[in-house]
């Protein structure tokens, strides 16, 4: 089972600004390797753009929370369970941390990068972003969108061994899939720069 927290925008945050960096460039798929011998500066660059990206995704992501939330608490069908939904909530946060969640989630779209801007890029959305801060919001969001027994189920799935043992299988079948769907962005972005078709 996937992660419950939503993660795209990890994914987002980072690639987005080394793609734009190879279009750029005109590189594409293996020109990854190429771009990491121009240097640091390369990477430098790619990880100040992804930081400043992510400190923007980090206030729209609570902007929108907000909103998220207001809205729930308008459509939740029993308000009187919300204090057993949070707990539910919290249990679920405890048995997969976002912490956890998150680390995986850098790890898994810094391993589509160059070598040399790996761990530069780790180290660059491990500071910036907020963990406490994610917790909270997913918490609070899992409390509001879910039923109680939605909620137990989840708890009594991620529970079992088999549950942890396809998490930690789904991070290494994201570490497949995921630089192909790079290569394959890399290629249909330089096509819209280029104005070039599929033959």
């Amino acid at each position: 089972m996937k992660s419950f927290l939503p993660l795209l925008f990890l994914l987002i945050i980072g690639f987005s600004p080394v793609v734009q960096a190879q279009s750029a460039e005109g590189t594409t798929g293996q020109g990854v390797e190429a771009e990491a011998s121009s240097g640091d500066t390369a990477a430098a660059e790619a990880t100040a753009t992804a930081a400043d990206d992510a400190e923007i995704m980090e206030t729209e992501t609570l902007n929108k929370a907000q909103l998220d939330r207001a809205q729930a608490e308008k459509q939740v069908d029993n308000p009187d369970d919300f204090p057993r939904r949070l707990n539910l909530a919290r249990t679920m946060h405890n048995i997969r941390p976002a912490r956890e969640q998150v680390n995986d989630a850098i790890d898994r779209v810094a391993a589509t990068l160059a070598t040399s801007q790996q761990q530069v890029f780790k180290d660059t959305m491990r500071r910036v972003l907020d963990y406490r801060t994610i917790e909270n919001i997913s918490i609070n969001a899992m409390a509001e969108t879910f039923s109680v027994e939605e909620l137990e189920a989840m708890v009594a799935y991620y529970s079992t061994p088999e549950a942890q043992s396809i998490s930690e299988k789904y991070a290494q079948y994201e570490q497949q899939v995921s630089p192909e769907i790079v290569r394959m962005i890399d290629k249909a972005m330089m096509r819209v720069k280029t104005g070039g078709t599929d033959e």
